[in-house]
Parts: structure tokens; sequence; C-alpha cells
């Protein structure tokens, strides 16, 4: 599925859906508390929507997706793909799923990394000396740290020396990786055509090599190529939420499902109970609609039931 279709969600249909989720199946798990239901279903209604208005502007029939104030990388990923510069399309979504945002300095970081220093940091730029790239975020990371930390990919953490060392590694990894391959046209393109067309099998595939060739973590890669196919950078859809690579979406699963009887359901449970909310729901993109509300409940909404399920089943 190449970009997202017009599509208006309202958080009463989703209501609706998760209410009615599991009545023909007695190995799915009813979600029967009534304040959770409510509480997932507004945020799904609100990311299936912020999905939707990237299509909107991507297809010429809204801008929304530009009415932000400060830096905003997707709406600047956006005007490049729309413009039809893949290589910077896909350097700053990348740099957009690893730092991820933070709830008080937003892109204040990023930001500063990507635009910051003389010309910044774009893709021609950083792909053409990865190292000194890598140095650079090093050397400056004093400097950076005042700007923002980072985002939900990392918990929030501080910019400190050791994130900028890692961020550095990681980071010179995926260019390497890119560059290697001659760009990211180039890398996309191969792997569509050694497969047979399937947006779930091109997006499996590209998961697993990406996770094999960087260090970072699998919840990035997950956001990184999520956001490909939402943009229609490539036909690219994923099929299975992988929730035993992303810990916050588990804990948020679990959160829902669990209801007042406090079930713990490991991740191998989980993964077709949401791929079945998933296919119930009949929302686009749904998998990574899904997963972003699950990270969402854990990163901090409704913190306090989420720590007392964390002190109750990791004890």
């Amino acid at each position: 599925m190449a970009g997202t279709s017009a599509v208006s969600v309202r958080s009463v249909d989703v209501l609706e859906k998760l209410a009615s989720f599991g009545q023909d199946c007695p190995d799915l798990p009813r979600i029967s508390h009534r304040e959770r239901m409510a509480h997932f279903c507004k945020l799904v209604a609100e990311i299936a929507n912020s999905y939707a208005s990237i299509g909107e502007t991507i297809y010429g029939r809204d801008s929304s997706v530009n009415k932000t104030s400060g830096f905003d990388p997707l709406g600047l990923a956006v005007a490049h793909h729309l413009g039809g510069d893949i290589e910077e399309t896909c350097w700053l979504l990348f740099l957009q799923s690893y730092f991820g945002s933070h709830p008080r300095q937003q892109w204040g970081l990023l930001e500063k990394i990507y635009l910051g220093h003389e010309n910044g940091w774009k893709w021609e730029r950083a792909s053409a000396d990865a190292a000194a790239f890598a140095s650079w975020l090093v050397e400056h990371q004093r400097g950076l740290s005042g700007h923002g930390n980072m985002g939900g990919p990392h918990k929030y953490v501080s910019f400190d020396s050791h994130m900028a060392v890692k961020s550095a590694s990681e980071i010179q990894a995926y260019i390497c990786w890119i560059k290697s391959a001659g760009g990211h046209r180039q890398l996309f393109s191969a792997a569509v055509s050694s497969l047979d067309g399937s947006p779930w099998r091109i997006f499996d595939s590209i998961y697993i090599v990406m996770n094999r060739q960087l260090r970072c973590k699998k919840a990035i890669t997950f956001d990184y190529l999520s956001l490909l196919g939402i943009l229609g950078v490539l036909g690219i859809e994923p099929a299975s939420p992988y929730i035993s690579d992303h810990l916050l979406s588990k804990l948020g699963a679990n959160w829902l499902f669990s209801g007042n009887a406090g079930q713990k359901y490991r991740a191998n449970e989980l993964e077709p109970i949401v791929k079945a909310l998933a296919l119930h729901l009949k929302l686009p993109f749904c998998i990574p609609v899904l997963h972003h509300a699950f990270a969402q409940v854990s990163a901090g909404i409704r913190a306090e039931d989420i720590q007392r399920f964390r002190w109750r089943h990791n004890r």
C-alpha cells in the first residue's frame, strides 16, 4: 500500500470497534476496561488521522502536515519527497525516527544537528564524510545537549557524552550502509525487485537486513520503514507488530488487554492478538498506528497504571 488514503477516523468509531473485538473468537481477549478503551481509542484516532494528513499532502489535497510551529522534520521530509529528492527524504525520516521528539524540547536536538552547523548536516554533506559527521556529533555534544534531549526511542534520556558516542557510531553505520548500495533509491529498488512485490514481504526483508547491518534499536528501524510506507516512498507496510522487539509496545498492549484481571501476556501471545485487532479495526497502516498508540501509553500517559503493572509483573 503506497501512501495513505483520505480518511477521517473518529474516536467513537474506534471505541465501537474495540468494544466488539473478540466477540466471535474465544481465543481472543475481550477489552472490558471502558476507561482504558476510551483513552486508547482517542490515541488511535489521533495517530491514524495524522497519517492520513500526510497522504492528503502527498496527493495534493491538503497541506496540514506543514501547519506546525517550530522545526518539523516530517514536514521537511514531505516537502523533499514532493520535490523528488528521495535521498534527503529518507535521511530526514531516519534522523526523525532515530532521535525522536521530546515532550518538552520537541525537535530541539535534531534541529541543532540538522540545521545548526554552517550549512547543516544535509544528506549530501553527511554522506560525503560519515566519519566527519560522527566526530562532529561527539565533539559538539555539550553544546548540542543544551538544545534538547533524546526522544521516545531512547526513553527521553539526556544527550550526554555516552549517547553522543553511541549515536555517532550508529548513524555512521547507517550512512555507510546506504552508501555501499549506491544510495537510498538503489538500495530500496534492489530490495523491491528481489521480491514478489508484496508490501509486507518487502517490509520484513528490509527490516531484517537493516537490523543486521545496524546497531540501533529495532523500534527505530520499525518507525523508519513504516514512515517510508506512509509517505509512499516505498510501497511497504508491516504485517507484524514485532512485539518482542519493542518493550514499550509490549507494555502498552498488556495495559490494554489485561483489563481488570491484570493478566500478563508474553510477546508471542500478544503478536496474534495485535494482528487480529489490526484486521478488526481496518485502518490504513493499522499496525504502525497501534504500535505508536501502545508506545505512547507506556511512555508516560496513564503512567501510574503502567508503573503498577511493571512493579507487579517484573518483581
